[in-house]
């Protein structure tokens, strides 16, 4: 089952409410742009498992598949669904959304156009207010583990966002086995940091996710 593949399963399912069907490869992640009508979750939830057991069943050429959508009026595509194929199981993300630009005019430059997520939806605390205030400097660990992330480029950062979460729920227990080498790098050397200091990642990643520049400008001070 190749990239063509897939987009024809979803333009079959889909051939009724009138959208565009566009698929991306970076490396081993494959990325389902369904663009051009509002309110599409209820038509792709129980579909993209389908999609996902039937890619399964076949052997998966990729390692990951993430599922966009955009609406009419806006230049933001939001994520579906986030599947890794080498996690024992197949669980499709719920959607919460991670807007991202996906170049639409044609297949071809789709294929060349790089994905720029936009961070702003993922959130790490429950204290939002934490994202605003001005808060005392975080320890160097700290610093550098949100500096290690900010260095990524944004499809790690697209694997990594659905993971975080859990990740610093349980660091220890997170199984990381299923992850490319860089980001085994990332997930063990953040688990690094002990449990305050986790708590400190998270509300900083979270300053970061509202607004990368502004938080690696508050964190210049402690990088050096």
């Amino acid at each position: 089952m190749n990239a063509t593949d897939i987009q024809q399963l979803f333009e079959r399912e889909l051939a009724d409410i009138n959208v565009e069907i566009l698929t991306k490869q970076q490396d081993d992640h494959l990325h389902v742009l369904v663009a051009g009508q509002d309110a599409l979750a209820p038509y792709l939830e129980g579909f993209t498992q389908q999609v996902v057991s039937a890619i399964a069943d076949d052997g998966s050429p990729w390692e990951t598949l993430t599922v966009w959508t955009r609406g009419r009026e806006t230049t933001k595509s939001t994520m579906a669904a986030h599947v890794n194929f080498a996690e024992v199981g197949i669980e499709v993300v719920p959607p919460e959304p991670e807007p991202a630009d996906i170049a639409l005019a044609s297949e071809s430059e789709a294929d060349s156009a790089p994905i720029e997520l936009d961070l702003s939806q993922y959130c790490f605390t429950r204290n939002t207010m934490l994202l605003t205030h001005e808060i005392a400097d975080p320890p160097s660990s700290v610093a550098e583990a949100v500096a290690s992330f900010h260095a990524l480029d944004d499809g790690d950062k697209a694997k990594l966002l659905p993971a975080i979460a859990p990740f610093l729920e349980a660091p220890q227990r997170f199984d990381i086995e299923s992850y490319d080498a860089p980001l085994q790098e990332w997930f063990s050397s953040t688990r690094a940091l002990d449990d305050r200091q986790l708590k400190t990642f998270g509300i900083w990643l979270s300053r970061y996710c509202r607004d990368p520049e502004a938080a690696m400008t508050d964190l210049a001070s402690v990088l050096g």
